[in-house]
């Protein structure tokens, strides 16, 4: 990799920017995910909810609104530091996987 250029590469920015009521920020509010701080489905702002399967207890936050199967349906907060550390092992993870599969893409073999 030729790390004198950004040509031909991506660059990838994390934004902890999630916050939950009950977290323990100064925030203390669903911020953006919930319009005007209401967790109910007519003020969500995300497009996509997050998979939330690999997620402690201690990492997710219930909103007012219910999985099919009765749960409630919880999110997480970045300002909980094990979940920032989840998310960048995540990436870690994934760009191993990405330079794997490229270089075997490309006949180079890792």
């Amino acid at each position: 990799m030729d790390a004198t250029t950004l040509t031909k590469k991506l660059m990838m920015g994390y934004q902890g920017w999630f916050a939950c009521a009950g977290d323990g920020s100064p925030l203390n509010s669903w911020r953006h995910w919930f319009r005007d701080n209401r967790p109910d489905a007519s003020s969500l702002t995300v497009d996509m909810w997050p998979d939330m399967t690999e997620l402690g207890a201690d990492e997710v936050f219930a909103s007012s609104m219910k999985y099919s199967n009765n749960n409630p349906a919880a999110l997480y907060s970045a300002y909980n530091l094990k979940t920032v550390i989840r998310h960048f092992e995540w990436m870690r993870e994934k760009r191993r996987y990405d330079e794997h599969e490229q270089a075997n893409w490309l006949g180079e073999g890792v």
